[in-house]
């Protein structure tokens, strides 16, 4: 059975409840964590990772992939031009195999962007590093995020990000040229932005944002020419607009 899974831009991988991870689709730059020796053709079917069985959960970026292993260390693969495996130093030669980021082991949540990770400490501590959105130089090394509340989950895509803490507070920053951001403007913000409304949930899309509220009602906010928010119509929304769900 499976106890993790996650999905990249042409990769997905999953750790499974007895601790393995697999990882299949394509494996340009070693996302897949194979090793040197396997080929870049994609691979349509699982491919196991390693013989660990203490994986806990994985998260699948563009080009590069990260894991965190029992009891909460942390290992990144793949890419690695924008810092994005947190080494300290940005290269175009892959890392095809599992490499382990600095020596903490009490992380407990990853989310993997384009050419950035950010990760949650159990003391709901996040750190960022690689480059994305609004912040083209690169961050090499893991770099704590200024939040007002300990963090209890964490979102991250191409351009902007956002973070929920255990009260219902939420901050987003990055990108709002789309007005993903849900500040009712379209101001980038370069450091984490409190929501004007209480969250249970989130996410982040490539241009935009959906949540669900402490009232159970989910909102969504940013671009819109695909229908993408669920509001009946193709316009975009600066501010969280509730989606109506039909009737069961």
């Amino acid at each position: 059975a499976v106890a993790s899974f996650d999905v990249g831009y042409s990769h997905a991988c999953a750790v499974t409840t007895d601790g393995a991870l697999y990882c299949w689709g394509d494996n340009v730059w070693g996302r897949l964590g194979l090793g040197p020796d396997r080929t870049e053709t994609p691979l349509p079917s699982p491919q196991r990772v390693g013989d660990a069985n203490d994986w806990m959960q994985v998260a699948a970026g563009q080009y590069h992939t990260c894991g965190l292993r029992q009891p909460g260390t942390l290992y990144c693969w793949g890419i690695n031009s924008s810092g994005n495996l947190g080494q300290g130093t940005a290269s175009d030669t892959p890392v095809p195999s599992p490499l382990q980021v600095g020596v903490r082991s009490d992380w407990v949540e990853l989310s993997a962007g384009q050419g950035d990770t950010c990760a949650r400490s159990a003391a709901g501590e996040v750190w960022c590093w690689g480059s994305w959105g609004e912040t083209p130089v690169s961050v090499l090394s893991p770099t704590q995020i200024v939040l007002e509340a300990p963090a209890v989950a964490l979102s991250t895509e191409v351009f902007h990000r956002c973070v929920l803490a255990g009260d219902g507070r939420a901050w987003c920053w990055g990108r709002n040229i789309e007005g993903q951001l849900g500040l009712g403007d379209l101001e980038p913000r370069a450091a984490p932005t409190l929501l004007p409304l209480s969250v249970r949930s989130l996410s982040v899309g490539r241009f935009s944002t959906c949540l669900v509220d402490v009232d159970g009602q989910p909102r969504c906010a940013g671009e819109n020419s695909s229908g993408q928010l669920g509001l009946g119509d193709v316009e975009r929304r600066s501010t969280f607009t509730p989606v109506l769900l039909p009737a069961p």
